[in-house]
């Protein structure tokens, strides 16, 4: 199904999510990608990509550049950037090659209010391998976390703050997932 979609009409930039457990086959499917096409912007975003930036981008790396910590806004950014065919290098939040060094831009704020986000489930059906009725049993809420645990990495990745969806938009979500 990848391949076909890739092969129909060739993305200019295809965003991946990477955390810890997908790791592996998000960089396979970056090969892919750089494999079927070669001049598409590859970038990586999620837990992982953030943390381990320089890994993700090491020098036999397929991607070329990596969304840091939230980055639903980076995206569209970069997205409005490259139809414009404006230079993203300079945009917060992200990390890349320039002449053979990583370069990391300043932070990007989080997101003040989540309920501009999309609802998750809303594209599930054109999805490629996700089991559509798990995946919509999971309603986001919220993010963050107030807490310093040591052994994990939500501290660094929201800055121990939470913010959550007004429970309007969490009960207009659970009725789309009940509808569709």
């Amino acid at each position: 199904d990848i391949v076909r979609q890739l092969s129909g009409v060739p993305p200019h930039v295809v965003a991946i999510s990477q955390w810890t457990h997908n790791r592996h086959a998000s960089l396979e499917l970056a090969r892919l990608v750089r494999q079927l096409c070669p001049e598409c912007l590859i970038v990586l975003g999620g837990g992982h990509a953030t943390f381990q930036y320089a890994e993700t981008l090491s020098a036999t790396s397929p991607v070329d550049l990596v969304a840091l910590g939230e980055s639903e806004s980076t995206l569209l950014e970069l997205a409005r950037h490259l139809s414009k065919g404006e230079r993203w290098e300079e945009l917060s939040g992200i990390a890349y090659h320039r002449n053979g060094q990583i370069v990391v831009t300043s932070p990007r704020a989080l997101m003040t209010d989540l309920d501009r986000l999309p609802f998750a489930a809303l594209h599930l059906d054109c999805s490629v391998g996700v089991d559509c009725t798990l995946q919509a049993e999971f309603i986001i809420t919220a993010r963050g976390c107030p807490s310093a645990c040591t052994f994990c990495s939500s501290p660094g990745f929201w800055n121990r703050r939470v913010r959550f969806r007004s429970p309007e938009n969490i009960v207009e979500e659970i009725l789309f997932i009940r509808d569709k």
